[in-house]
């Protein structure tokens, strides 16, 4: 479900407001007086206009509860947790054909990227490459990634100091019915029974400074954080960024708090069973053209 959504069109008659409504699966009928001068286009006197911009923004309201309802009620609750070494043989081979965390089919939106048949292409052929026994291709992984993920730890340790929080690690966690999986950074268990996920980056000093001026990073890493999310079935990601340039950790760790987006996550869902359909039917007809003796 996408939520409904205005925007203002010229050419209304004069002392008039034009709008088209995007979205409007549900058939809005709005309630100030106007008329439907074509197919999702409404116009009304321009004293109405506050009126109406309220009105959507009230059924919007009620959309975003109900995508809320539906995501829950989809919410992963059967996973299974592996203890291979992240990076490890074993690990790549858990992780094989399944949409990850780290990368994923996902617009900000939870829709299919515009290169999700390359993705699918892509996951089939290491999945078929394994399963015929060939080598599974390493992740490549840079000089400053490796460093990224030493510097992990220290971020950690910061963030319970900071919080008072103890923070839990775990393996790559795969859906038991869903071709989804993830490897969090952290998991901090409330005592209340909610979680929140910790999601660790190292960055560059040119990007931590960005950072500290707006909210790129966070915005960067949203799908990946919104996936954790909906696997861990919490709320909230306390994202820590820390600069991986500086000797010794001069600056101080930044913590920004992501919260669960409905929206992305009710599309997200969609995106990832056409993604298990895409496979099945390709991966059975690569299957088919195995050559018989």
């Amino acid at each position: 479900m996408n939520l409904i959504g205005i925007e203002k069109l010229k050419g209304a008659k004069r002392l008039h407001r034009k709008y088209r409504i995007t979205n409007d699966d549900n058939g809005i009928k709005p309630s100030v007086e106007g008329e439907w001068v074509e197919f999702g286009v409404f116009e009304f006197a321009m004293e109405f206009e506050d009126a109406f911009i309220d009105e959507v923004a009230e059924f919007r309201k009620k959309q975003h509860i109900e995508q809320s309802l539906i995501a829950r009620s989809k919410n992963i609750v059967a996973t299974s947790e592996s203890e291979y070494e992240q990076g490890s043989k074993e690990w790549l081979k858990a992780r094989m054909g399944l949409i990850t965390a780290s990368k994923t089919p996902f617009t900000v939106k939870g829709l299919p990227i515009p290169t999700f048949d390359d993705y699918v292409n892509e996951k089939i052929a290491d999945a078929f490459i394994q399963e015929n026994d060939g080598e599974v291709a390493e992740t490549y992984k840079s000089e400053a990634m490796q460093a990224g993920n030493d510097l992990e730890i220290y971020a950690i340790e910061d963030y319970e100091a900071l919080t008072g929080y103890k923070v839990d690690t775990h393996g790559f966690i795969v859906a038991k019915e869903m071709m989804l999986g993830m490897s969090p950074d952290g998991v901090v268990e409330l005592d209340s029974g909610d979680r929140i996920n910790i999601e660790v980056k190292s960055v560059f000093l040119k990007t931590y400074i960005g950072e500290l001026h707006s909210n790129k990073v966070s915005h960067r890493y949203n799908t990946q954080m919104q996936v954790q999310m909906f696997m861990l079935d919490c709320d909230t990601t306390n994202l820590l960024v820390q600069c991986q340039q500086t000797t010794g950790q001069p600056l101080k760790m930044i913590v920004r708090i992501i919260q669960r987006d409905e929206e992305f996550i009710s599309n997200m869902i969609e995106t990832v069973a056409l993604f298990e359909k895409e496979f099945k039917f390709r991966y059975e007809m690569l299957v088919g053209q195995i050559k018989t003796k």
